[in-house]
């Protein structure tokens, strides 16, 4: 049913603890059309930044089977430790 749900939508949104444990895909493998789902992740403090180059999302996103991720930081991130992703 999850998966089905993921087809008709444009993103999923999961928060930085989630992101951190569980390491998700984020993607859609109740997939005809080849629909393909934008990860949002909601990381005030941008503590995701260790994990991403690694994780499974940006996984997808390099080998064409994902969009690229989206992260959401506070503006009280700096922005030179944000740099290198584009967020």
């Amino acid at each position: 049913m999850t998966h089905y749900i993921r087809a008709h939508h444009d993103a999923i949104v999961v928060g930085i603890s989630t992101f951190l444990a569980d390491n998700p895909s984020l993607n859609c493998r109740y997939n005809l059309n080849k629909h393909k789902i934008r990860p949002v992740i909601i990381d005030p403090h941008f503590k995701s930044s260790s994990k991403l180059a690694g994780s499974k999302i940006v996984e997808n996103y390099t080998d064409g089977t994902g969009l690229k991720p989206l992260i959401v930081v506070s503006r009280d991130v700096n922005s030179s430790s944000t740099e290198e992703f584009d967020v």
